[in-house]
């Protein structure tokens, strides 16, 4: 009996924090009840190389931990605030019907969880498709400059066509930082600052993820605006059909290689896996393609093809990239609708997940006894789904 819910957290260390989805898809699914309980805690997180910032993270990582519900699920979530400044949780996208007190806006539709206090988030899974959650307490601070976000995923009811083809799913959540600030929790975010730091999934190129996949797949990439700016998100080697936008399918999709991600916005792309290579995927704002004041950097990372060979066989190991076969944590594999499909990284260290539609009771036993977020299925065990650690 398969549950259809997960909450998954961590890196995979080699390469940054790319958040992957890879999911069987399977039955129609049946809404039931979760309940989680996540913490905000200080935290110093490396976007690359030695710079740091001092974060308030959802459970100790950036993104926060990666939320996989069915539409029309029961959620509760119990937020306990180890920090010594308010926050609150806004679940950007749903539609809180009858609920509009769980939208999680300071003294709009509650008090700001106080330090060391908790409260509960009880609200209904819809709409369908690819949404995030952020802090909603000084918003341009504690978002862009602290972290304060993580993605929240719905499946839907009744999925399109082109969703019961996907065989790879990987969400990619857009931010800038202004190293001014780092050190600095409670300032920054104001008029003038300089955003001198461009992350996907809270690391810069080159320790950025890359996008692994196999020739043949059919690849869906969730883009999440969750910083300042907008970024030109551009794909070599490749073209892409946008098929959702905040959400929902656009009547009309239509195919591109370059789109313009809002502060706010999601689009989910598709991309049929047909030119192995190794190719840059990147913002064509060039200013962001830079840490600091170095170029090369910044909103980049790459798709690589599993048949091309690794760098060390190439005698080309670059910087930042392990050699090929590196990095994974706990991957095995499913047979879904589509064939075999991935899953790995329920465990890792700051924000790579990967979850599909096989029983959560699946979920590998090295996830036990780890701090972080926890998720309880009504109908089955606790899992404790963050911070297990791998040597890069």
């Amino acid at each position: 009996m398969g549950s259809k819910l997960a909450l998954g957290s961590g890196r995979t260390v080699w390469l940054g924090t790319l958040l992957v989805l890879a999911m069987c898809l399977g039955n129609e699914a049946l809404a039931a009840k979760r309940v989680f309980e996540m913490n905000i805690e200080d935290t110093r997180i490396t976007l690359v190389e030695k710079q740091q910032f001092h974060a308030f993270a959802f459970s100790g990582q950036v993104p926060g931990p990666l939320f996989y519900v069915d539409e029309g699920d029961q959620l509760e979530v119990t937020v306990n605030n180890l920090t010594a400044l308010p926050h609150t949780v806004h679940w950007h996208g749903m539609f809180q019907r009858g609920t509009w007190q769980m939208d999680g806006v300071p003294d709009v539709t509650q008090q700001g969880i106080a330090p060391g206090d908790s409260f509960t988030y009880k609200f209904t899974a819809e709409p369908s498709g690819t949404f995030w959650y952020h802090c909603h307490v000084n918003v341009n601070e504690h978002v862009v400059m602290r972290g304060m976000y993580g993605p929240f995923i719905v499946r839907p009811k009744k999925p399109i066509a082109v969703e019961k083809k996907v065989t790879k799913d990987f969400v990619l959540m857009l931010s800038d930082w202004a190293s001014k600030w780092a050190d600095k929790p409670g300032f920054g975010g104001v008029p003038g600052d300089v955003f001198d730091y461009f992350t996907i999934n809270g690391r810069a190129f080159p320790e950025s993820e890359p996008m692994r996949i196999q020739k043949g797949d059919i690849v869906r990439i969730r883009l999440i605006g969750a910083g300042e700016f907008a970024h030109a998100i551009h794909i070599h080697g490749h073209t892409f059909q946008v098929v959702f936008k905040d959400g929902f399918p656009l009547p009309a999709p239509y195919m591109a290689d370059t789109i313009v991600v809002g502060p706010g916005e999601r689009y989910d792309l598709i991309l049929t896996a047909d030119n192995p290579g190794r190719w840059m995927v990147h913002d064509h704002v060039d200013s962001h393609t830079m840490n600091g004041e170095r170029p090369m950097g910044g909103l980049m990372t790459v798709i690589e093809y599993t048949d091309i060979r690794s760098d060390a066989a190439a005698g080309l190991l670059l910087p930042g990239f392990p050699e090929e076969g590196a990095g994974h944590l706990h991957e095995r594999h499913f047979q879904g609708a589509g064939g075999p499909v991935a899953r790995g990284g329920l465990c890792n260290d700051t924000a790579t997940s990967s979850i599909d539609d096989a029983s959560r009771d699946d979920v590998p036993d090295a996830c036990a006894g780890r701090r972080g977020v926890r998720s309880r299925d009504s109908s089955g065990p606790m899992h404790e789904l963050s911070r297990a650690h791998q040597a890069g």
